[in-house]
């Protein structure tokens, strides 16, 4: 994947972030997850139950975390895009990024 591609990429990854759709849809999951997990009772059978509930909870956090992961990635590849252009830039970071 070239640097651009991974600039477009986070620019995607950010509005579905930033998207009241889906940013509700998660809210909901997380909510009815956690509500039912709270009261899901504790007996051995309701493991299954409690697991699948869990389960859920986790991939809303991981789908956010991937996002994340590439709205940085997309940071890190745009400042390499910058430094290219520009080599005065990558001497003024040097301090903060190594590349």
């Amino acid at each position: 994947m070239t640097e651009q591609q991974t600039v477009q990429r986070a620019q995607e990854a950010q509005r579905l972030l930033d998207s009241p759709l889906l940013l509700e849809i998660w809210d909901g999951i997380e909510k009815e997850a956690t509500e039912a997990l709270l009261a899901c009772s504790m007996k051995p059978g309701a493991r299954e139950e409690r697991d699948a509930l869990i389960w859920h909870l986790k991939m809303v956090q991981k789908q956010k975390s991937a996002l994340l992961g590439m709205i940085e990635q997309g940071k890190f590849a745009q400042y390499k895009i910058e430094t290219a252009k520009n080599p005065s830039l990558k001497a003024m970071f040097k301090h903060f990024v190594s590349v």
